[in-house]
């Protein structure tokens, strides 16, 4: 009798080891699925150590501002997802083992897309088959090399040459940058034969200097005839545009020092392969950017911020440096702020301007813009001068402080409050007389008090170092008092002016040109107005015969209202007093002796009268114990006592 089969056993899984694959080798990760967690595929292992991986992707990565917006090829690519890990974690994926036996001058190529502003860095190490460490940093590529997800990818060669002959695996590590837009992403891996002349690669630019940089690659085994390097000024094309600085270099030599640079400059460097007679000239290498240092600048200097880059994160640009401590910065503005009721509508000329954005900080807080060195030494009455807006009702102050190497000199300038009344205002001009400083290399600070609230943006724009004008315009408009019939004016000099035109005008009237005062000094009064009428009022600087300031102004004012003065121990005032349908009528009764203390007591007897009353009406009628309405209530018909 036969006992027959048993059950069959459960499945043990188990993997054939990965083969050798021979060059060319090939892979476009169209057979790979899409998964956010990759582990191994096709003989190709994610080896990272913590969360910060590589995944399969199509279409765009899960993050914004970061990552291709699809597939060089076909759909699928790997690439490293950086909203996972933390700054300098690192992400593996190792290649399977590949023998370049059959190659003559073996050379890896691949397509990558690195865009978004925290990118870190890629690295591809490379090892032998039968060695247990990689040679690491046979190629590296740092920071954002496109500015958008539908930007092209790029094609990258590594010379693989010193490895011919020999079974390599290779390795794609990214090291994360300090956030999560750092998705890096790899296409169309190939191993093949090299191109006829290798593209440079490894190029790195240090000791950059005002004028001077020096340039750094790698070796490429086929550049013969040694290399060609390029400096163009950033954004040229390097096909069309004529460099600014340009070289050669013998075989063998990868280093280059780079002079007659513009200064405070944005630049880009390129290197390019010189492969003889028969292979050419390769393509030119990925640009790296720098920056050359800020040199003095001559005066004249102008400067408007139109080639600024508009940011809420301003740092350095141009040579001017933000220095704010806390939260209360400057920013570079196009079109109006991002809060209401506050800063201008536009910059005065062209698209930028500079502002402190007060929707952050706090009362108090002190927002510092520095400019550039600036030599005065060109100019014999030197003066720097900009146009301001300054609309917020939480405004506090502008300052303007000088740097001259050696005393930092405060409050030079100073405005204080809101000068404009709306964002179409006209921006407003002002110089600053720089002659204690005539001969001197200096720096101006643009330092803003921040006020009791975020309508506090100030703005300014079109910053000139130039020579001074002969009349200097009055500054800090003020109303000091007013009565019925006169009002207390006064400015400060631009300069050393003494004499002063004023013209007084109704409230929202344009100016004529023609003082109504002339030759006047600060302060002053002007006499012969209205009592109850608002006006506005302008000054200029008259510094003799033909040489005046531009008018300044308006700043407003209201005159008070004519009293009835109650004679002491005079007979009594037996008056009718009136008003008309929609209108706000107020009479002041004071004693004939106010000036003396204690004045003689008003008494005021209301014989009779009649107000509207009843639904529908507006009409009240108050007494106060008083000059105003903040003085103590003595009696109100709406409340009726």
């Amino acid at each position: 009798m036969s006992d027959g089969q048993s059950v069959q056993s459960q499945p043990v899984a188990f993997s054939i080891p990965c083969t050798v694959f021979t060059a060319p080798y090939f892979n476009d990760f169209e057979a790979f699925p899409v998964t956010t967690n990759l582990t191994e595929e096709d003989c190709w292992i994610e080896d990272s150590s913590g969360s910060f991986g590589w995944d399969v992707g199509t279409g765009g990565t899960i993050s914004s501002n970061t990552g291709p917006s699809g597939a060089l090829s076909g759909n699928n690519y790997v690439f490293t997802e950086a909203s996972s890990g933390t700054q300098g974690d690192e992400a593996i994926l190792l290649s399977p083992l590949v023998d370049l036996s059959t190659l003559t001058q073996p050379a890896l190529s691949f397509w990558y897309h690195m865009y978004g502003a925290d990118m870190g860095t890629l690295a591809v190490d490379v090892k032998i088959s039968t060695s247990v460490n990689f040679d690491l940093d046979v190629f590296t590529l740092s920071g954002e090399q496109q500015t958008a997800e539908t930007d092209s990818w790029i094609q990258q060669f590594v010379d693989l040459s010193t490895y011919a002959g020999e079974t390599i695996q290779f390795r794609f590590r990214v090291t994360r940058g300090n956030g999560f837009t750092s998705d890096l992403a790899i296409e169309d891996v190939l191993i093949d034969e090299a191109p006829s002349c290798l593209t440079p690669t490894g190029l790195t630019v240090s000791n950059i200097t005002e004028t001077t940089a020096d340039l750094s690659w790698s070796v490429i085994g086929n550049a013969t005839s040694g290399y060609n390097w390029f400096v163009f000024n950033a954004g040229d094309d390097p096909d069309v545009d004529t460099p600014v600085a340009s070289g050669s270099t013998a075989a063998g030599v990868t280093t280059a020092n780079v002079t007659n640079l513009p200064s405070s400059s944005f630049l880009e460097a390129y290197i390019q392969s010189n492969c003889g007679a028969t292979d050419g000239l390769s393509e030119f290498s990925p640009a790296v950017s720098f920056e050359t240092l800020c040199d003095v600048i001559p005066t004249p200097y102008f400067e408007d911020f139109e080639f600024f880059t508009v940011s809420t994160s301003f740092d350095e640009d141009g040579c001017w440096n933000e220095e704010s401590l806390g939260s209360f910065t400057w920013d570079v503005g196009t079109g109006n702020t991002t809060s209401s009721n506050t800063g201008p509508d536009a910059a005065f000329s062209g698209l930028n301007y500079l502002f402190s954005e007060a929707s952050s900080g706090s009362q108090g807080d002190e927002s510092i813009v520095l400019s550039p060195q600036v030599d005065l030494s060109n100019l014999t009455t030197p003066a720097v001068s900009f146009r301001y807006h300054m609309y917020g009702a939480d405004i506090d102050q502008l300052s303007v402080d000088i740097d001259d190497g050696t005393t930092l000199d405060l409050d030079v300038f100073t405005i204080v409050g809101e000068q404009q009344t709306s964002e179409t205002d006209d921006w407003v001009q002002v110089f600053v007389d720089l002659m204690p400083y005539a001969g001197q290399t200096i720096q101006v600070r643009f330092r803003v008090t921040r006020g009791d609230g975020f309508e506090g943006d100030v703005a300014i724009d079109d910053v000139n170092f130039d020579e001074a004008p002969t009349c200097f315009d009055p500054l800090n408009l003020e109303v000091i008092s007013v009565t019925d019939i006169s009002a207390d004016l006064s400015w400060q000099a631009g300069s050393t002016e003494t004499n002063f035109d004023v013209e007084v005008v109704p409230a929202g009237t344009p100016p004529t040109g023609t003082p109504t005062f002339e030759d006047v000094s600060v302060p002053f009064t002007a006499t012969g107005l209205t009592s109850e009428t608002d006006y506005d009022f302008y000054v200029r600087a008259d510094c003799g015969p033909g040489d005046v300031s531009n008018w300044v102004g308006p700043e407003g004012f209201t005159t008070a209202l004519t009293p009835v003065t109650v004679v002491v121990n005079d007979p009594a005032i037996n008056n009718t007093y009136c008003y008309d349908n929609n209108e706000f009528k107020e009479w002041l009764f004071v004693s004939s002796d106010i000036q003396i203390t204690p004045p003689t007591p008003v008494e005021v007897i209301f014989n009779g009268g009649t107000i509207e009353d009843g639904t529908g009406s507006t009409d009240r009628f108050r007494v106060f114990n008083g000059f105003d309405q903040t003085a103590p209530r003595l009696y109100d018909s709406d409340a009726k006592a």
